[in-house]
């Protein structure tokens, strides 16, 4: 039978697996995102590359090829970025979890901290809003 202590630690444990699961999909939606700009400025540059190519051919060469570079690097940067993204975030529940075994009660108790204090601010942005309408 698991005890208080190590049912927190599990829940605890289990949240900061979910926002480093969250974190990764964001970054893959950035990463997404990216993919989608980069293909979107490439049919653009396609577009203008086509009314180019009647009146400067070699010109048109140079371009297609520095746009398919920058497109290339674009995509490759962003995934850099989503790598190091994840990675950070999985240091950080990993760290997390690790805390949370080394130091349970302070854990719970920073928890309870954090709620309290995004109950509060919640709290008062509701009543802001309502002092606005």
């Amino acid at each position: 039978m698991s005890t208080p202590t190590e049912k927190t630690v599990d829940t605890i444990s289990a949240a900061a697996s979910t926002l480093v699961d969250r974190a990764a999909e964001k970054a893959d939606q950035a990463l997404s995102g990216a993919k989608s700009m980069a293909a979107e400025k490439a049919r653009q540059v396609q577009y203008g590359i086509d009314e180019l190519r009647e009146s400067v051919p070699s010109a048109l060469q140079r371009a297609a090829a520095q746009a398919e570079d920058l497109t290339r690097r674009s995509i490759d940067r962003a995934r850099e970025a989503s790598g190091k993204v994840r990675e950070r975030y999985d240091q950080a529940g990993e760290q997390a979890v690790g805390y949370i075994r080394d130091e349970p009660m302070k854990a719970v108790l920073m928890a309870a901290a954090a709620g309290a204090a995004t109950a509060m601010l919640i709290g008062w942005l509701g009543k802001s809003r309502r002092t606005r309408d």
